[in-house]
C-alpha cells in the first residue's frame, strides 16, 4: 500500500468529489447501494471506430510518452517515473496545474468523430466530446498495482473503453485494497462479448496491467461529469448492466466504506 492511501487522504479526496457531484459529502444513499460493486460491465454497445487498422496507425503514429513536470501527492509510490511507461494521445492541453505533460492531438476529432458521436449516444451523462477529459493509453510496460487519484467516490465509477486490444487474454486486473486490512488477490476482469465499456470501484480496490509484447491494447479513460440528471441516467445504466451481467461482476462481500475512509 503507498504511502498516500491512508484513510485521511481517501476521505479527503472523496469528500471533494462528492461536493462537486452532490453538493454534499454526506456519504450518499448511492454509494450505500452501489459501493459494494467493485467491477462492472456496462450495459452499451460497443464504441469503436469506424476502421479500426486506421485508427490503431493513427494512434501509435501519433502517440507519445508523457513527462513529469511538478510532484504530486502519489510522489514516489509507486517507483518515481520521469516518463509514463504508457504511450497516450490526451483529449487536454498541458497546463499550470498538469503534474504530466499532455499530448494532444486535435485531429483525432476530425478522424474518428464517431468514437465521440457514440459516448455522447451511449454514455448521456458525461460532457460533450470537444469538453470531456479523456485520454487514450497503451502500455509500453508493466503497470504496477496502485489507485489512481481520481474517481474516490464510493461506487464503479473509474471508467474504461477499450478501444483496441490483441491480447489473447486479459492483461488488467483489480484487486480489494482496504487501507489497514490484508489485501485481496489479483481478479482479471471478464469483460462480456457485447460491450467494450466498464468500470470499477477505485476507492476500494487497486489495479494493475501486464505488458506482453507483441499485443498491444488502447484503452480510453475518462472523467464524466455526475451530477443531477445525468447521475440519474447513469444510475439507470447501472441498475441495468448489474442485472445483465451478473456473472461477469466482482462484487465485495467483506468490506465495508469504513475500511477506506472515516
Amino acid at each position: 500500500m503507498s504511502d498516500w492511501e491512508t484513510k485521511e487522504n481517501l476521505t479527503r479526496m472523496r469528500s471533494g468529489e462528492a461536493i462537486a457531484a452532490f453538493d454534499s459529502d454526506v456519504y450518499s444513499e448511492l454509494e450505500k447501494t452501489y459501493g459494494k460493486y467493485l467491477y462492472v460491465p456496462y450495459d452499451v454497445p460497443k464504441i469503436l471506430p469506424y476502421d479500426i487498422n486506421k485508427f490503431v496507425d493513427f494512434y501509435f503514429r501519433n502517440a507519445k510518452f508523457s513527462q513529469k513536470l511538478r510532484e504530486d501527492i502519489a510522489e514516489g509510490i509507486p517507483p518515481r517515473y520521469e516518463t509514463t511507461p504508457y504511450l497516450s494521445v490526451d483529449g487536454d492541453e498541458t497546463n499550470k496545474n498538469s503534474v504530466w505533460s499532455k499530448n494532444r492531438v486535435p485531429e483525432i476529432f476530425t478522424e474518428f468523430p464517431e468514437i465521440f458521436e457514440q459516448i455522447n449516444e451511449y454514455m448521456p451523462w458525461v460532457n460533450g466530446p470537444q469538453s470531456l477529459s479523456w485520454t487514450m493509453w497503451s502500455s509500453a510496460k508493466d503497470i504496477l498495482p496502485h489507485r489512481d487519484l481520481k474517481s474516490m467516490l464510493d461506487m464503479p465509477i473509474r471508467v474504461r473503453i477499450k478501444l483496441f486490444d490483441s491480447n489473447p487474454v486479459e492483461t488488467l486486473s483489480v484487486q480489494l485494497a482496504p487501507v489497514d486490512k490484508p489485501q485481496g488477490e489479483f481478479i482479471p476482469l471478464s469483460i462480456p462479448s457485447d460491450t467494450n465499456s466498464f468500470a470499477w470501484n477505485n476507492l476500494r480496490t487497486r489495479h494493475r496491467s501486464l505488458f506482453t509484447p507483441p499485443y498491444r491494447k488502447i484503452l480510453m479513460i475518462f472523467f464524466a461529469n455526475y451530477k443531477g440528471v445525468s447521475m440519474n441516467k447513469y444510475v439507470d445504466m447501472l441498475d441495468r448492466s448489474i442485472h445483465k451481467y451478473k456473472n461477469h461482476l466482482i462484487v465485495d462481500n467483506q468490506t465495508t466504506a469504513k475500511d477506506y475512509i472515516l
